[in-house]
């Protein structure tokens, strides 16, 4: 039925033909993001609703940063080791749980930690999700199964935003209440509906001559120092995280700086926009982008966050920052929709969910460490030069991005492990 819905909308067809257990997923990541009640609210909800201090607060959210690197790689880890449904099925019940815990305990403390312990069993879920995708799909159809997920996390958000809004202030017990429901929901349609092949094959190659390509034999720092992209893209998608959370740490200082006491407003309407999008055009750049190799789109995506940040250190009419915003937003949907499947294709299957929750961690790291420097570039520069700064890394690691692409252009010995 979802696959005959999106057949009539021409936006959409690029979504025709992928598994049905993708459409259930996209249905799920949906429903879950948009039950992300709690989440964007957290540093309010610490303060306002269990009466933590700002500095207390601070702890707690500093300590569910760190915990979600260990819940990362530690997911990683067991999405290569154990049934990747089953993974997410158990995690969902943890946060469940969770979610049931809090609405029953008075205590402000027991809460705050079930808050944390929900947070990292959820983010444990994220590798067994990503490389899921992958055991559903075949090469051809997991750029575009990321798109549509992808599509799906931020109608979510979407929903999640205002309808959290509404309710936080007087209707708080009812947000982990729906919360609540909404999970069960999604456990329900992922155990009922998603069918994971059992017995899947591998075609494996690597950079290195074939007598390395036995998987059994290496562990897993061998497997990346075999292949030599895998390094290299990490620290790319490190850099990409810290260009990204210039959205959310740099810009709106610079607007203050520019439009004073409007900076905020101006600020929530790039919000808007950056969301509108996304939503709007990732079936049209996913479509366009489909037939173009992983690694040069990539390269695209790297050049619209170079020139799109970049550029905003000439940019002082708001019109001006508005196409810059669009244009790195299309660079935000590339990168987001291709990076899992380049990772999937250059990494053995046995050690495909560490390499991915790799990823994710150094995603996690790069946006960590963005207020941290550039608050430091700020102090001793200033709001303007950030973006001077900002365009010269993206540069560097637009560079190396290419430097990949133009090895897999020019090396024909160069094979992907690839799902059959």
């Amino acid at each position: 039925m979802m696959e005959k819905m999106i057949k009539r909308g021409k936006a959409f067809s690029v979504y025709s033909g992928l598994p049905s257990s993708i459409y259930v997923l996209f249905i799920v990541r949906v429903i879950t993001s948009a039950a992300s009640f709690i989440t964007p609210f957290l540093s309010i909800y610490l303060t306002t609703k269990l009466g933590f201090g700002k500095g207390v607060a601070g702890l707690v959210l500093a300590t569910n940063t760190m915990l979600g690197f260990i819940a990362i790689l530690l997911g990683g880890y067991l999405a290569d080791k154990y049934n990747r449904k089953n993974i997410i099925l158990l995690t969902g019940l943890g946060r469940l749980s969770c979610l049931l815990l809090i609405l029953g305990i008075d205590n402000i403390y027991v809460k705050a930690a079930l808050l944390l312990i929900m947070s990292f069993v959820s983010t444990i879920s994220h590798p067994a999700e990503d490389t899921l995708v992958v055991d559903l799909t075949n090469r051809e159809q997991q750029r575009t199964s990321f798109s549509l997920l992808y599509l799906g996390l931020n109608i979510g958000v979407s929903v999640s935003a205002m309808v959290a809004g509404f309710l936080f202030n007087s209707f708080i017990n009812l947000m982990f209440v729906g919360e609540a429901t909404i999970t069960v929901i999604a456990l329900l349609l992922v155990y009922k509906y998603i069918q994971v092949p059992s017995g899947k094959k591998q075609e494996t190659a690597t950079l290195e001559p074939s007598s390395h390509t036995d998987n059994n034999t290496i562990n897993f720092i061998q497997a990346l120092k075999l292949n030599a992209f895998i390094p290299i893209f990490l620290f790319v998608m490190l850099v990409f995280a810290f260009v990204y959370n210039q959205f959310s740490f740099a810009l709106p200082v610079h607007l203050s700086f520019l439009f004073k006491d409007n900076g905020a407003v101006f600020y929530g309407t790039l919000m808007t926009i950056n969301c509108l999008c996304v939503v709007l055009l990732t079936p049209f750049i996913t479509k366009i982008t489909k037939k173009i190799p992983t690694a040069l789109n990539m390269v695209i995506a790297g050049g619209l966050y170079c020139f799109g940040f970049g550029m905003y250190y000439l940019a002082k009419d708001f019109t001006l920052i508005i196409i810059l915003t669009i244009v790195w937003t299309v660079g935000e949907v590339i990168s987001s929709t291709n990076f899992v499947h380049y990772v999937s294709t250059h990494s053995p299957e046995k050690y495909r969910g560490r390499i991915i929750s790799f990823t994710s961690a150094c995603m996690r790291l790069g946006a960590f460490l963005n207020p941290i420097f550039v608050g430091m570039f700020i102090k001793n520069y200033s709001t303007s030069s950030v973006w001077l700064m900002t365009s010269t890394i993206m540069g560097i690691a637009t560079l190396l991005m290419l430097y990949l692409y133009s090895i897999e252009r020019t090396d024909k010995k160069i094979n992907y492990y690839e799902a059959k």
